[in-house]
């Protein structure tokens, strides 16, 4: 039986799910695992719930911090701050400790003398992203890590090339697809057509938001009725505001940060997901998108190509609006593609992007 310290003091976003999901498996493939999360985790009955779904899971939840001035105490103060957590795993004595994902902090509780597994997600920061001291953060947990996860295979050359690790020690764990923010015994609507696209997650620069409102310009003179859903937390750039205005009649607009429990009323209804990026790594939006059984047209940037299965979508060259618009116009003129593809985006997401699949392969890796 493996023990595993697993470590996630973010606050909210795809990283709750990713940690609780992956909890969950190594649970049922009878790891004893401890887990040391923020108190101030987003999803914190889920992770209440599974302790007493399994009795033998440890949940340890930290102080972290809600404010800058929170953050900045954190930090200077963290090695004392962290101490008991720190002795904690060491009395827990864990064969490994795992960092699903990268927090601030994480460096605080890393024990010396425990082996570190850790996933990155992004290798490189984003555009409008960027920030010297989260890449000094971050850099501190990767320099502490014997062993590195990525997403995509694209990315274990840049992971050597850019800590120096070698290759042997760098593994790929493909992003499983979300199946906590769904309904008990959900099955997908595959004969409706709404006429509605979907871009959603945080919007920044990287993420292409005003490529695709160009394009619905155009597409709209083909489809008049077509609905532009666009859901998550950020910033909009004139632009961008001025296109939706432009728009506003085919845009259903839902700027804010999208609760776990209106994810699926936000997805269920679409017929397709778009990433229009202008440059990634890899994207939790496809394996979530295919978990509602929804197929996904991305640009063939980063790792984005890998996730885009056999028959569960398009890959489209980036900033390529014509192409956009050519391919979307084309589905809805031939709507049985959307259906097929929908429905192999579903059979994909809960029968190969598992998270028993990622479970297992992590613990091959500690072995």
């Amino acid at each position: 039986m493996k023990k595993i310290t697993l470590t996630y003091i973010g606050k909210r976003g795809a990283g709750n799910n990713y940690s609780l999901e992956m909890t969950k498996e190594l649970l049922k493939q009878n790891c004893e695992v401890q887990c040391v999360l923020s108190k101030y985790i987003g999803n914190i009955n889920d992770w209440k719930y599974l302790s007493k779904e399994f009795p033998t899971l440890q949940l340890l939840f930290i102080e972290t911090y809600t404010s800058k001035i929170g953050f900045i105490y954190s930090l200077t103060s963290g090695y004392i701050k962290y101490a008991k957590v720190r002795k904690e795993i060491k009395r827990f004595n864990p064969d490994i400790l795992y960092i699903p994902m990268l927090s601030l902090l994480n460096f605080y509780l890393l024990p010396t003398s425990i082996p570190v597994i850790t996933t990155i997600h992004d290798v490189e920061q984003h555009l409008g992203e960027k920030s010297r001291l989260v890449k000094f953060l971050y850099n501190k947990t990767i320099k502490k890590s014997s062993k590195i996860i990525v997403l995509s295979q694209k990315f274990v050359n840049e992971v050597h090339q850019k800590y120096n690790i070698e290759k042997k020690n760098i593994s790929l764990i493909p992003h499983a697809c979300f199946k906590s923010y769904l309904p008990a015994n959900y099955t997908p609507d595959f004969q409706s057509i709404h006429k509605r696209i979907l871009f959603f997650g945080r919007i920044y620069p990287y993420k292409g938001l005003e490529v695709l409102l160009q394009a619905l310009v155009y597409i709209r003179r083909n489809i008049p009725d077509i609905q532009l859903r666009i859901a998550g937390n950020g910033d909009i750039s004139n632009k961008e505001k001025h296109l939706i205005a432009q728009l506003k009649d085919n845009i259903d607009l839902h700027i804010e940060w999208i609760k776990d429990k209106d994810i699926e009323k936000i997805i269920k209804d679409v017929d397709m997901v778009i990433l229009p990026y202008i440059e990634a790594s890899q994207s939790g939006v496809i394996p979530l998108s295919y978990s509602f059984g929804k197929m996904v047209i991305a640009t063939d940037v980063g790792g984005l190509s890998e996730q885009i299965y056999d028959n569960t979508g398009f890959l489209i060259r980036p900033n390529d609006i014509n192409e956009l618009v050519n391919l979307i116009t084309s589905l809805y003129k031939t709507p049985n593609i959307i259906i097929e593809k929908n429905k192999n985006a579903f059979y994909v997401a809960h029968n190969i992007l598992t998270w028993e699949h990622s479970a297992s392969t992590l613990l091959s890796v500690i072995k």
